[in-house]
Parts: C-alpha cells; structure tokens; sequence
C-alpha cells in the first residue's frame, strides 16, 4: 500500500466481507482474519487515510451479535466509509444453484436496523442504500455510477456506459472477460464481447434504477442530461410513485419517503421498461 500511496493512488477500498473466519469459510473466501489485519495495517503504515470496508450482513449461519462485531471491529480498524449489504444469491454462482440456508427475513432485518444504530453512533452516516461515510467522505467513484455518469472500462471483462451526443445514443460496451480472448484484441484491433446502444426505456429504468439508491433521492435537472429525453416521459410514473406515498416531490428533487426507502425494489419496478 505504500507503493499505492507514492504513485498517488488515495483511496483504498477492502473486501473485508466478515472478520469471522467461520464466516469467511461458508461464503468461500480464500482469505481470513488474519490478512484482513495485515491488510489494515499496511494501509495504515502507507499514509492512505482515506479507505473503506466492505462488509456483508445475513450470511449463512450467522447471529446478529455476530453481525453487529463486524461492524464494531470495523469501526475500531478507522476507516472513513464502511460499505454493509445483506448477501444476495447472484444467478450463475454456485450458492444459486445450491442455496445455503441464510437467516430469515426478520433476523436479517433486525441485523441491518442494529448495525444501522451502531453506525450511526460511531459517527457515519448513510447516503446510499448500502453506503455509510464520515463527514465528505463519500465514494465519488461509486457516486458517478448511482448519478447515470459515464465510464471506461479498460480491461478483461470491464463494462463501459458511454454518451456519444453526437449520435445521440448512449452505449454499453464489455470487453473480453476469458484472457485468451481478450489478448486477441491485440490482433484484431476490437476488445468487445458486446457493443450496444440503449433504448429510450432502459434509460429510463438505468436512471432511476441509480439515482434512487441514494438517500437524497433523484435530481430531475440531471434527468435529460443523462438520458437525452424530456422529463414528460417519466411524469405519469412519477406522479404515481409520489401518490403511493413513495417520493415526495421537493421541486429539484424526488426523495424517497420513508416507505419509499425501505420499499425502494417497488419504487424502481415503477420504472421498469413498459411491456410493447
């Protein structure tokens, strides 16, 4: 990490995910507390104040004191942001095709409102779903991806969403992910897998889809200068997100209600593309 710090890299985000090694084993992590701290410790020696903590919550097993120490042993490790998320089975892994047994609904509940509390207590606060920072300690990088910016990717299997005005189209590209295709690129002269321009509706559902991960909720300003469409295309879902009592219109901003932030699957399936 010193070597990341002198050739000026100053941010570090650590895949931490749970500082139990029993919990590090049943989600099949090669690492285990032990490296987790010689990890920390060498960010801590590199001068690189500024680095976060990824944590996962509901894992197989697990009790919510259990949750609640990784969380405390994460704030004790000083970083400036800790990201918390509940597990999620990702289609094509083999937890989907083998589902371990994962705490139920309402334990996992209970674990994210105390973990919440811990948090907030420590002196974070969060600005997204998933997302605790210090004061102006938020992840810019990740900010650009929930405000429908654009972005490069530059290697094997990177995602790409880039505007070109000129054509009036936003793209999404991917490059290789398998090395031996990817490096075939050197001959061919063409690293994507896949290149495609977006339809009117998938903007609209990518929009919202980000924006509203953020507890500040949706700046309508942004809406035709990250889509290229008029905001009367979204109005009708709008207005019914807003009377279900799931946003509440401050003029510029669309922010979730209470019910909204904790419902907010059913405010972003409001915008999901329209059947044809």
């Amino acid at each position: 990490f010193s070597a990341y710090a002198e050739a000026g890299i100053n941010r570090v985000s650590l895949g931490v995910q749970s500082f139990d090694n029993t919990m590090l084993d049943r989600i099949g992590r090669i690492h285990g507390r032990a490296e987790i701290d010689r990890a920390i410790e060498s960010i801590r020696q590199s001068g690189i104040l500024n680095f976060n903590i990824d944590l996962m919550f509901a894992l197989p097993g697990q009790s919510v004191e259990e949750a609640i120490s990784d969380i405390g042993l994460a704030m004790a490790a000083g970083p400036a942001h800790i990201s918390h998320y509940q597990l999620t089975l990702e289609p094509n892994t083999a937890f989907h095709a083998n589902p371990p047994e994962l705490p139920k609904s309402d334990m996992a509940w209970d674990m994210q409102e105390r973990c919440a509390d811990l948090l907030n207590a420590g002196g974070f606060r969060q600005y997204e779903v998933s997302a605790w920072s210090k004061d102006r300690k938020h992840c810019q990088h990740n900010l650009n991806y929930w405000t429908y910016g654009d972005f490069l990717g530059v290697g094997a299997g990177a995602h790409s969403k880039i505007t070109l005005p000129a054509e009036g189209v936003i793209r999404r590209r991917i490059r290789h992910r398998h090395p031996k295709a990817f490096l075939a690129g050197l001959r061919s002269g063409d690293f994507r897998s896949d290149d495609r321009a977006l339809g009117a509706e998938e903007r609209v559902f990518e929009f919202f889809l980000n924006q509203l991960r953020l507890l500040r909720g949706v700046d309508k300003h942004q809406f035709t200068a990250r889509t290229g469409l008029p905001w009367r295309v979204v109005s009708e879902r709008v207005g019914i997100a807003v009377s279900k009592g799931l946003l509440e219109d401050r003029g510029r901003w669309l922010k979730p209600t209470d019910l909204g932030w904790r419902f907010s699957n059913e405010t972003q399936a409001l915008f999901l593309p329209e059947e044809q």
